[in-house]
């Protein structure tokens, strides 16, 4: 099945991909949405485009359950860092230092070795 022109696996690719960058090419990435600095990107922002991704792309669940296997598992893990009584894991201080953001980082790589090997974006 061939998806190159669905902007949805673009949108997917390249989200996963910021995800799995080091904290400081993160909020490099943050800044360049905002570069004037106007609407005040917060750190949220990487969790709700990965959000807008995931969902964007959920029809092809069952043609690529192992691609969905681990982005369900960065789903979980977001969803988890979202717990109202749990730490604040949405500063910009957290992205550098948190486990929590480690782990997204190391779920991410995994999400984008499965999307290489699953040829979703042929």
């Amino acid at each position: 099945m061939c998806h190159s022109k669905d902007k949805r696996w673009a949108m997917l690719s390249e989200t996963l991909e910021v995800l799995t960058r080091p904290a400081a090419a993160q909020l490099e990435y943050l800044a360049s949405i905002d570069p004037d600095g106007l609407v005040g990107i917060a750190v949220v922002e990487l969790a709700l485009e990965y959000d807008d991704a995931f969902n964007a792309v959920a029809e092809f669940r069952e043609t690529y359950p192992k691609l969905f296997e681990r982005l369900d598992h960065l789903d979980a893990h977001f969803e988890a860092m979202s717990d109202p009584n749990g730490k604040d894991e949405w500063t910009q201080l957290a992205l550098k230092n948190s486990e929590a953001w480690e782990t997204v980082r190391t779920l991410a790589k995994s999400c984008v070795s499965e999307f290489r090997a699953s040829n979703a974006l042929r």
